[in-house]
């Protein structure tokens, strides 16, 4: 179970940083088809990054001698990152949903108060729930497969980054270049 949901926050931290990438990027009045798109980008670069983390597993579990204690081992230290990570989701998505429901101040109080903040925060959480899985961890097994994995996370985020640079700025082919973003 927390492979699982390790992979299902993993995914929606792309595809929340793929939106965060396009946000405020684009001249347009209405951008909602915009963010859907690039959101959507998002997750399809978290998917392949997580289909090669799964594919690491399911090796690693078919190679060792005694799978049922190396996945123990990746649980446990999987449990730690989820419990970090899972805490900082919940309390991103509560102001996501009070944002989502209130008026323009509130949304502006979750903004600025939580937010904001929370994003700064996230790029150096992230090594920190690294570093809870490999002090849990007793086996290399599980230390490689945890530094695969943020690796990878990471690099989803910044590979959907280079794909949106290379076709300067635009988020799908044929849209006007007046249209671009800067």
């Amino acid at each position: 179970m927390t492979p699982l949901l390790l992979s299902l926050l993993a995914l929606a931290d792309v595809t929340f940083s793929a939106f965060r990438d396009a946000a405020g990027r684009n001249p347009r009045i209405e951008k909602e088809r915009y963010y859907r798109r690039a959101m959507a980008g998002g997750f399809a670069c978290g998917l392949g990054a997580l289909g090669v983390c799964w594919g690491a597993l399911r090796g690693l579990l078919a190679l060792v001698n005694d799978p049922e204690v190396l996945y123990r081992d990746m649980a446990g230290a999987g449990g730690w990152m989820l419990g970090l990570y899972g805490s900082y989701a919940t309390v991103v998505l509560g102001a996501l949903g009070v944002w989502l429901l209130g008026g323009s101040e509130l949304r502006t109080l979750m903004s600025v108060s939580i937010l904001g903040p929370l994003t700064l925060l996230r790029h150096g959480l992230i090594p920190v729930g690294l570093a809870l899985a490999w002090w849990q961890a007793d086996r290399w097994e599980t230390r490689g497969l945890a530094l695969l994995g943020v690796m990878l996370v990471g690099s989803a985020e910044q590979a959907y980054g280079a794909i949106r640079a290379r076709r300067r700025g635009r988020l799908w082919p044929g849209e006007p270049e007046d249209m671009a973003s800067p």
